[in-house]
C-alpha cells in the first residue's frame, strides 16, 4: 500500500478519492524527517521553544535571519549562525532557548502603537518598518 503523499482529501466520496489521497489521516506527513526520505512518518511533538516572555504586550513581528559571525582573524571566513528575533512594544530583542537579550540600541528603537512592524532581510541585516521610521538590526552583533 502507496503512503498517501496527496494528503487528506474529504470533498469527495470515498468510491471517488483521488489516487495517493486519504479519507483519514492525524498527525502525519508525508516527509519523514528522520531519514529524509518520502515514505511517510509521525509529526513532530509541539513544545515551547523558550519559557520567558519578551515583554508585556503583543508582539509586532517575529523572525529569524541567517547572520555571519564576525571573525577573530581576517583570513577566517565567519561561520553562518540563525538568529531569532522579535519586535514587543517597539522593542527589538534576539531570542534563543535560553530566553531574551534586547539589542543593543533595541529599547524601544521603534513605534510601540503600532499592531505589526514590516521587516525584510538581506545578507545577515534586517531592516524594520513601522510606519514613521525605519531601523537596521545587525543580528550577528545585535544592534539595532
Amino acid at each position: 500500500m502507496p503512503w498517501p503523499n496527496l494528503g487528506l482529501v474529504e470533498a469527495t466520496g470515498y468510491e471517488t478519492q483521488p489516487k495517493g489521497s486519504t479519507v483519514e489521516c492525524q498527525n502525519v506527513r508525508a516527509w519523514e524527517p528522520s531519514t529524509g526520505r518520502s515514505r511517510g512518518g509521525q509529526r513532530a511533538g509541539l513544545a515551547k521553544y523558550v519559557n520567558a516572555r519578551t515583554a508585556d504586550g503583543k508582539v509586532q513581528d517575529l523572525g529569524s535571519v541567517v547572520a555571519r559571525a564576525v571573525p577573530a582573524d581576517q583570513d577566517e571566513v565567519g561561520a553562518r549562525t540563525v538568529v531569532s528575533y522579535a519586535v514587543t512594544n517597539g522593542t527589538v530583542a534576539k531570542f534563543t532557548t535560553s530566553g531574551f537579550t534586547t539589542a543593543t540600541n533595541g529599547s524601544s528603537a521603534l513605534s510601540s502603537t503600532v499592531p505589526c512592524v514590516f521587516s525584510t532581510s538581506l545578507f545577515g541585516i534586517v531592516y524594520f518598518a513601522d510606519g514613521a521610521s525605519v531601523k537596521k538590526y545587525t543580528a550577528s552583533t545585535n544592534t539595532v
